[in-house]
């Protein structure tokens, strides 16, 4: 009789559909087409009754296997493919496989939204992509008393091939950076990679018995929790309908052949932003972690699919797609400053304006065809041309945005403050890439960038050897220097002007007074003269007006 009743109970379980959609996770529902969560019933396979082994062995084990009708035995592979189905919505089917959505039915959440549905004192994982670090960093999440914070800092193969980077060094970097910059003090800092599966582990040690992932939408959270669950296995969750109530099924889901049940349990990635609209609890291991909505810190950004081409605005935020031996081979463009304003771009992303007189390499790391132009304007003209001309265009290939993105109103200058060696530029939600002047330094002019309205830019020294050298020197001298540099600023946003300003290191002076009106310790040299200090150079970068406000 229990070997019955175990068998039913098995039964009942194949046979239970998963009730929410794999890619966003509300209620599924196929009653009203117009009401969300809305699924047609997929088609099922011809039901094959023949045994396989594994019925064989399951009926060899009952205490009398005569008595086991055939209703009530084992489920066929046929029978369980039919029932346990991998179930999206139509909203998310037709975005998904048809490239057919509409703006309004992905809709922003707010901070506010996704805090209020996290009981107090839970432990929360502020989930940060260090392709663009520090963009998405917010700190009131990070400083929220109310929670148990760590930092989790993903797509960490995007800036270094080196694993033990990111296990042994960003640790004690990161933990100066919090007490510099956030002024907290935390050990609560891991530096992974989820696609390669790089500090997975200590991901898994720092969960608590129930866990919330925090972020914006397309940092990583959904592909962490899928490395999570293939390496500690586990399974999705019924979500009831209040919040932290998650229902776990038998174990004996486990029964079902381990590969489709992993597949069936994994979160769904999309490329496809604010995706996700309800919680959705995994039991990973003996731990269960919440997969949270994505949210928007400015709810009133600018969308990218507005005005990048959707071929390319999918490679940029497919990160299997980054091509990781850039890292290595560090391969790199030469662009030469000149009078008449000759820039680099990115399949007209952003164009880079160097000062005349300048040579540069560029390594890129944002996916796209890279271009050179003799001025903006000239770049500006091939995208008219482009859309006018589209079938005889020969520069097609190099123009990624759309249309309206011919005209220089569409456009901000960002002003790039003076720096020496390399630094990175981080555009947020498309990526970074690497700028060096090479040949012998001379201060020759301010770098510009003119990134689309909406898009937030910052500089920073390269993030893989900030991390390499602050070991090194903290290890050297046995923990009496900090891991993270303190006697300047290793991070900036730019300086926004307008199109006709001519004398701009004045005007950047003004903008960096205002900004650091509340911070009097970041103004360093501010009484100096700044030819003083940009006609030297230093053995430290001065990183002279570098600021950026957390």
């Amino acid at each position: 009789m229990l070997t019955q009743k175990l068998l039913g109970i098995k039964t009942r379980l194949l046979f239970t559909r998963f009730v929410s959609c794999k890619s966003c996770g509300i209620e599924l529902q196929n009653k009203n087409p117009n009401e969300q969560g809305y699924y047609t019933e997929p088609k099922k396979e011809p039901l094959i009754r023949s045994p396989n082994l594994q019925d064989v062995k399951y009926l060899l084990f009952t205490q009398n296997p005569r008595n086991v009708s055939h209703e009530n035995s084992i489920p066929t592979d046929s029978e369980v493919r039919n029932k346990l189905q991998i179930l999206n919505c139509k909203r998310c089917c037709d975005a998904l496989h048809r490239n057919h959505y509409i703006k309004e039915e992905f809709p922003r959440y707010s901070l506010k939204q996704v805090s209020n549905s996290i009981p107090e004192k839970s432990a929360v994982f502020h989930v940060v992509p260090l392709t663009d670090f520090p963009l998405h960093l917010d700190k009131s999440v990070i400083t929220d008393e109310q929670f148990e914070t760590s930092l989790l800092l993903t797509k960490g193969d995007q800036i270094t091939p080196n694993k033990s980077l990111l296990q042994r060094k960003a640790p004690l970097f990161f933990k100066e950076f919090c007490k510099l910059y956030l002024g907290i003090n935390s050990n609560k800092t891991v530096a992974l990679s989820a696609l390669s599966s790089w500090n997975v582990q200590s991901v898994y040690s720092m969960l608590a018995a129930s866990s919330y992932l925090v972020g914006a939408p397309n940092v990583g959270k959904s592909t962490l929790i899928n490395a999570l669950l293939q390496k500690y296995s586990g399974r999705k969750l019924k979500n009831e309908k209040s919040f932290g109530n998650a229902n776990s099924t038998s174990e004996l889901e486990a029964l079902i052949d381990s590969k489709r049940f992993l597949h069936l349990q994994t979160a769904g990635v999309s490329h496809i932003p604010n995706m996700t609209r309800a919680v959705q609890p995994y039991k990973i291991g003996e731990k269960v972690l919440y997969d949270l909505p994505g949210y928007s810190k400015n709810m009133n950004s600018i969308d990218l699919d507005s005005f990048i081409d959707k071929k390319l605005l999918e490679r940029i935020r497919k990160t299997d797609l980054f091509k990781k031996k850039k890292l290595a081979k560090q391969s790199y463009a030469s662009i030469k400053g000149s009078d008449s304003g000759r820039c680099y771009t990115v399949s007209g992303l952003f164009y880079l304006i160097p000062p005349p007189g300048t040579i540069n390499q560029v390594v890129n790391y944002i996916p796209g065809e890279e271009k050179q132009y003799r001025n903006i304007d000239k770049a500006l003209t091939v995208i008219k041309e482009t859309y006018q001309n589209s079938e005889t265009a020969p520069l097609k290939k190099y123009v990624g945005v759309s249309e309206e993105m011919s005209s220089k109103e569409k456009y901000v200058r960002h002003v790039i403050p003076p720096f020496q060696g390399t630094i990175e530029i981080a555009l947020k939600d498309i990526g970074f890439f690497q700028l060096r002047c090479t040949g012998k330094y001379s201060f020759k002019g301010l770098y510009e960038i003119w990134v689309p309205k909406g898009i937030e830019v910052c500089v920073r020294e390269p993030l893989s050897r900030l991390i390499e050298e602050g070991f090194e020197k903290s290890i050297i001298t046995k923990r009496h220097s900090v891991a993270c540099p303190k006697d300047r600023s290793v991070f900036s946003s730019t300086y926004p002007m307008a199109f006709d300003e001519q004398d701009v290191l004045s005007k950047m002076r003004e903008m960096f007074l205002q900004r650091t009106s509340g911070h009097i310790l970041s103004r360093r040299s501010v009484q100096n003269d700044p030819m003083d200090i940009l006609n030297k150079l230093h053995q430290e970068p001065p990183n002279l007006y570098w600021f950026y406000c957390w």
